[in-house]
């Protein structure tokens, strides 16, 4: 994988965990239910992401 490539998965995936995480504490704080859920949704979403693209990294660290 090139580095650039990497770089910029890793500055997408890492700005998507704080725009999910900033949903959840907003919701949260403000009681407003659809946007903890779209926070927790986003937030899983790029758990799944990040578990795939870790993945990837090691199968191409591996051979």
């Amino acid at each position: 994988m090139r580095k650039s490539a990497i770089i910029g998965t890793v500055t997408t995936l890492s700005f998507s965990v704080l725009v999910a995480v900033y949903g959840i504490v907003v919701g949260i704080s403000k009681n407003i239910l659809p946007a903890t859920i779209a926070g927790i949704m986003l937030f899983a979403i790029t758990l799944h992401w990040i578990w795939k693209f870790i993945k990837v990294l090691k199968r191409c660290s591996d051979g």
